[in-house]
């Protein structure tokens, strides 16, 4: 009896990308605290596979509101940047025979700022982590995927840093005004935390990968990891 071994990452994560019928459009906007907020869903953990059904479409079907009037993004776009989720449904699987598939289902849903902020956090944490662990393995990949990952995380001047997620939420206002969002908020530091350490790890192995030439911008990086480290500290003492 002959056994196939998949070690190719391609291969392992074919079925996971696989067999789908839900696919899912993200449409970002403002909304000025003078504007009444459209009430928010939970987004779903795992989409419907072909075989299942998810019940986030029979509970929110055609209950979002009607998009709101577009505004100049305000100087903190963290604070009041909502993201619309547009789920469709197909009735055939992709990949597949066919080349296009009718849309049998749709549903919207709101994510609100600090979900918006709990999920970019996370995502480009496990995103910078899955490059380490590839370097690590001795994967041979081009290090400037992660110089631009790791810059644009700890220079400030690239998306305004861990200060636009202090200012909008993190500085005791958002908590007061929301005390029902406290677990949001503990939610967020942790996951800003857990942003530190990788970023930490990150910095470690890029300075054994980068070259001569990228070497003045690797010593700006680990001086902004001082300065996030110690804007770190302030946060979590106010947990």
């Amino acid at each position: 009896m002959t056994t196939l071994k998949l070690d190719n990452d391609l291969v392992l994560s074919y079925p996971a990308n696989s067999n789908l019928n839900v696919f899912v459009y993200n449409k970002p906007y403002f909304i000025r605290k003078s504007q009444p907020k459209p009430a928010a869903a939970p987004a779903p953990s795992q989409p419907a596979s072909a075989e299942g059904s998810n019940p986030l479409f029979d509970a929110n079907e055609g209950s979002a509101p009607p998009e709101p009037a577009a505004k100049p993004a305000p100087q903190n776009d963290f604070e009041d940047l909502w993201i619309k989720k547009y789920f469709f449904i197909t009735s055939h699987v992709f990949p597949g025979i066919y080349r296009s598939s009718e849309v049998v289902k749709r549903a919207e849903i709101n994510t609100p700022p600090i979900d918006n902020a709990i999920s970019t956090v996370s995502s480009k944490t496990d995103e910078i982590d899955t490059m380490l662990n590839k370097h690590l393995s001795g994967e041979k990949i081009n290090v400037n995927g992660l110089t631009s990952s790791l810059n644009g995380v700890l220079d400030p001047a690239v998306n305004g840093g861990v200060g636009n997620y202090q200012s909008a939420f993190l500085d005791g206002k958002f908590e007061k005004a929301n005390p029902g969002e406290k677990y949001k908020v503990e939610e967020l530091r942790a996951e800003l935390s857990r942003q530190v350490e990788v970023l930490e790890r990150g910095v470690d192995v890029h300075a054994v990968l980068v070259s001569d030439e990228m070497r003045k911008l690797h010593d700006h990086m680990v001086t902004q990891l001082g300065v996030l480290k110690s804007k770190m500290a302030v946060i979590m003492a106010k947990s």
